[in-house]
């Protein structure tokens, strides 16, 4: 198969001419998180920061559409290296914690000391990713695949506040494209996604986004595969966590 001879595929699924192929990137429950976790006072689950420090990574170093096995087991060799990785993933466990201490700082009759560890330790949010994307790199390949929220109960402080982003998408759609690089238009961030379909077909480059599966967060890289004269479509999906993301059938 065309996938055979990449490193460390856990899954792949057919879809129409191409296939998702997942892979595994450093082991974001790692021991060898565990100080750095309780320093930044970041939470246990750390795909939040995983996902970007590897969509970032690729963007920077893998930004190619097409790319031979190679090419390919050479990134995933070097997402799943610690000393690459982790002070990539430990530089947003920094900034995060500035964020959230910043937004404490601001708010402070909102939190006791038991509310302010909690906000301090939650799971990083979606708009949180947003703003990483807009504001926090340089690097304009990195989109997001943001999904709707539909748990609003269970929002609090920012998040809370923040959630009014979506209502443009809500009642039509699971998830909707955070993009702000995409087009030249000063307006255009955020995208449902037939628009953004159209939008990138006008200028199609090289893409690496940020994805929220549902309670956990995945890199995807769109590629080519290229053996001889062919080039196979691959979706490959960077998984920083050991259970796979991907479903049995593709749905859509």
């Amino acid at each position: 198969s065309m996938v055979h001879g990449l490193l460390n595929v856990s899954k792949t699924i057919s879809k129409g001419e191409g296939l998702l192929s997942e892979v595994k990137s450093a082991d974001q429950v790692s021991d060898r998180f565990k100080a750095d976790i309780s320093f930044y006072k970041a939470p246990k689950m750390i795909c939040g920061y995983c996902s970007c420090a590897n969509a970032l990574y690729i963007a920077e170093h893998f930004p190619d559409i097409e790319m031979t096995k190679n090419d390919v087991n050479k990134m995933i060799n070097q997402l799943r290296n610690f000393k690459i990785m982790q002070p990539r993933i430990i530089a947003l466990m920094d900034l995060w914690n500035k964020w959230r201490q910043k937004w404490i700082k601001e708010h402070q009759i909102m939190f006791t000391a038991e509310e302010e560890l909690k906000y301090m330790q939650d799971w990083v949010a979606n708009y949180e990713i947003s703003d990483w994307v807009e504001k926090e790199q340089s690097n304009k390949q990195i989109g997001f695949v943001r999904r709707i929220e539909n748990d609003f109960a269970s929002l609090t402080h920012e998040e809370k506040e923040r959630v009014d982003e979506e209502i443009p998408f809500r009642n039509k759609y699971s998830l909707f494209m955070d993009d702000p690089f995409l087009s030249a238009s000063p307006n255009s961030k955020l995208w449902c996604p037939e628009d953004w379909v159209r939008e990138f077909h006008k200028n199609p480059t090289p893409r690496v986004f940020v994805v929220d599966v549902g309670g956990h967060f995945v890199a995807a890289k769109p590629i080519r595969i290229r053996e001889g004269d062919s080039c196979t479509p691959v979706m490959l999906v960077i998984n920083s966590y050991t259970p796979n993301c991907l479903p049995n059938t593709i749905i859509s």
